[in-house]
C-alpha cells in the first residue's frame, strides 16, 4: 500500500502560509535534482507576485513538498487554452522522498483546481528531457507530453499537460 492510500492518512494541498515558511525554506533536494527544480526557498523569492499561487503539499499537516501555479503568458507556447496555468517548482523534501507523497499530490490536483479555480481547464508543467523519474511520475499521474520544447536552465524542457474535468 502507498503512502497516498489507507490508514486514515491523507494529502492535503494548502496555499502557502507563513507559518511554514522556515520548514519550507530548510528543504533539501539530491544533488542531482537540483539542476532541474527550484527549491521552496528560492520559488517563494522568485516566483512571488500577484500572478504566482505557493502551494504546500501536506501529509498530516506537514508539510512534505511543495509547487507554485503561476499564470504566465508563457504557458501560451504549449497549449492554445486561454484557461490554462503553469505547475512550476513541484518538489518533496528529501527525507520524504519515495513515500508516494507526490503521487498522492497530483492526484489531489484535480479537486484543489476545481475548488480554487474553476475557470481553468489545464494543467502544464516543462521537464527537463533527463529527468525520467519526474517524466515518469507526471505521466502515470495523468499528464501526457504535448510535443512541445523548450530550451531550460539545464537543457531541453519537455512540455506536458493534463486536461481538468469541469
Amino acid at each position: 500500500m502507498e503512502a497516498g492510500e489507507g490508514h486514515g492518512m491523507s494529502c492535503e494541498l494548502v496555499f502557502f502560509r507563513k507559518a511554514w515558511e522556515n520548514e519550507l525554506k530548510a528543504f533539501v533536494l539530491d544533488e542531482s535534482q537540483m539542476d532541474y527544480v527550484f527549491l521552496p526557498a528560492k520559488a517563494l523569492d522568485v516566483l512571488n507576485d500577484e500572478f504566482c499561487f505557493s502551494v504546500v503539499i501536506l501529509w498530516e499537516d506537514v508539510p512534505v513538498g511543495f509547487f507554485v501555479l503561476h499564470f504566465s503568458e508563457e504557458v501560451s507556447l504549449f497549449t492554445d487554452h486561454e484557461y490554462a496555468v503553469f505547475l512550476r517548482a513541484f518538489s518533496i523534501n528529501q527525507k520524504h522522498q519515495g513515500k508516494g507523497y507526490a503521487k498522492a499530490a497530483l492526484n489531489q490536483l484535480q479537486n484543489f483546481m476545481q475548488t480554487h479555480f474553476p475557470q481553468i481547464s489545464e494543467v502544464v508543467l516543462t521537464v527537463n528531457e533527463n529527468n525520467v523519474p519526474a517524466q515518469r511520475l507526471y505521466e502515470e499521474s495523468g499528464f501526457s507530453y504535448v510535443g512541445k520544447n523548450k530550451q531550460g536552465r539545464s537543457g531541453m524542457e519537455l512540455g506536458m499537460h493534463i486536461l481538468l474535468k469541469r
